[in-house]
């Protein structure tokens, strides 16, 4: 995970870790870039479609990076 990108992992260990029951299976992989955006785009609250075109991206880096700008653009992630 590129220390860029830390934040949407910080974000996602906080969601994981604030649920009371488990929202994912285990084992976690938060130094996973690519883990951490598909549960990313999982959980937030985004359109269908774009969605779908996050999950069919290729590249794990190019996915965090749209989701970093989004949850930047919401004031969550800095």
């Amino acid at each position: 995970m590129p220390d860029e990108y830390a934040a949407c992992a910080r974000l996602l260990r906080m969601i994981v870790e604030d649920q009371g029951k488990p929202i994912f299976a285990e084992p976690h992989a938060f130094d996973d870039a690519a883990w951490v955006g598909y549960r990313l785009t999982e959980i937030l609250p985004v359109p269908l479609v774009a969605k779908q075109k996050l999950l069919e991206l290729t590249d794990s880096l190019a996915r965090l990076s749209i989701l970093q700008r989004f949850l930047e653009s919401r004031g969550l992630a800095a």
